[in-house]
C-alpha cells in the first residue's frame, strides 16, 4: 500500500507499513512495553514497522511463543516518524535488554534498529531485521533513514521473503552489499508478515544463540 510517510524536514511518499486491528492469533493481545508469562527467562524485543503496531503483533507474539519467549513490544510513535524520534524508543528498548534476549526488527523498525545498532557504543550480541527496506537512493531514497554506517558488531541476520509486496524483495541484495558480515535469509513465500514462516524464524534465531 502507499502510505504519505513524514520525516523531519518534509513528506514523502513511500510504501510503508499500514496499521490494522485485529486478533492476535493464538492468544490475547500483547501489551506495550508489557511482557507475556513464560516457563523460561528468554525476552523478545520486537520493533514493529511504520504504523504496524497492530498489524505486526500477531508476528511478534508468534515469534514469543516458538521461542518460549516473553515479549516486549514497545509502542513506536506514529505522529513523529523522524529518525530522532524513533531511535529514542528504540534506544531505550535496547537499555533494557539483557543476556540472551532476542532483538527482531521488521520493516521500518529494523530501519531504525540497525542504524541505532551501528552507533551504540556496547551492542548487544546479535539482531535480526525482517523485511527491511533500503533508504538509499537506490532504494526510497530518504536520507534521514539511510543507513551509512558503520557495520553494527551486532551479529545481524536479514530476512526477506520474494513475494512481499510492501518492501521489494531486491532491497534485500542492497543490505547484504552494505552489511557483509550479515547472514541473508531469502524465503520463497510468507510476504511483508512472513506468514508460515514462525517456526522458520524461530529455527533460525535458535541456531544462533
Amino acid at each position: 500500500m502507499l502510505y504519505p510517510l513524514s520525516y523531519e524536514g518534509g513528506e514523502v511518499d513511500g510504501p510503508v507499513d499500514g496499521a490494522v486491528s485485529g486478533p492476535i492469533a493464538g492468544g490475547e493481545p500483547i501489551a506495550a512495553h508489557g511482557t507475556t508469562p513464560t516457563l523460561r527467562g528468554m525476552r523478545l524485543l520486537f520493533f514493529h514497522g511504520a504504523g504496524g503496531f497492530d498489524e505486526d503483533r500477531g508476528l511478534a507474539e508468534g515469534l514469543g511463543s516458538a521461542l518460549r519467549a516473553s515479549v516486549d513490544y514497545p509502542r513506536l510513535p506514529d505522529q513523529d516518524m523522524s529518525y530522532a524520534a524513533w531511535s529514542a524508543t528504540v534506544g531505550a528498548g535496547l537499555g533494557r535488554v539483557e543476556r540472551g534476549d532476542v532483538i527482531v526488527g521488521h520493516s521500518f523498525g529494523a530501519s531504525i534498529l540497525l542504524k541505532v545498532l551501528a552507533q551504540e557504543q556496547s551492542p548487544p550480541r546479535a539482531a535480526v531485521l525482517l523485511a527491511m527496506p533500503d533508504w538509499s537512493p537506490s532504494g526510497w531514497g530518504v536520507p534521514d533513514y539511510q543507513f551509512e554506517g558503520p557495520e553494527p558488531a551486532s551479529s545481524i541476520s536479514l530476512h526477506h521473503c520474494t513475494d512481499d509486496d510492501v518492501v521489494p524483495f531486491e532491497h534485500l541484495a542492497l543490505h547484504a552489499a552494505r552489511l557483509p558480515s550479515a547472514q541473508i535469509h531469502e524465503h520463497q513465500a510468507g510476504g511483508h508478515q512472513f506468514e508460515g514462516l514462525i517456526e522458520t524464524l524461530a529455527a533460525s534465531i535458535i541456531g544462533r544463540e
